[in-house]
């Protein structure tokens, strides 16, 4: 429910409040993902939209996360 109203221009931005997936730990905390790249993309968008915001809307906070997010929007 806390990112149900980020919008893409926020993802674009890095103001999505995304967990920024810059380190090793950061990917260490991600499930095991299967099937094709656009399965993947679709598990890995469910995972991250289902955890709270890492930081608060509308702050700058880099993420690659926001990133593959918005990737998986546009696909």
């Amino acid at each position: 429910p806390a990112t149900r109203k980020i919008t893409l221009a926020q993802l674009l931005s890095n103001t999505g409040g995304i967990a920024a997936f810059t380190s090793d730990e950061e990917a260490r905390t991600m499930p095991a993902l299967s099937g094709t790249p656009s399965q993947r993309r679709a598990q890995f968008a469910r995972w991250i939209l289902a955890r709270p915001p890492a930081k608060p809307v509308g702050k700058f906070h880099y993420s690659n996360a926001g990133f593959a997010l918005a990737a998986a929007m546009l696909e």
